[in-house]
């Protein structure tokens, strides 16, 4: 899978989870990755529905 040969490259990544699924019944095949990755002492766990733009966090 792409997503976990991407995530594998990094070194210092230890993968949980990494997983394409459908948005509505979280289960794949479909076009929602789903992540967990630690990195150090730190996990980030995120979502992203592909083929959608990502929003500009807030400044100010």
């Amino acid at each position: 899978m792409l997503l976990r040969d991407e995530l594998a490259a990094e070194p210092l990544a230890r993968v949980d989870y990494a997983e394409l699924v459908d948005p509505v019944r979280f289960q794949p095949p479909g076009r929602l990755a789903v992540l967990a990755v630690q990195i150090g002492s730190t996990r980030l766990i995120d979502n992203h529905l592909l083929g959608e733009t990502f929003q500009s966090a807030p400044t100010g």
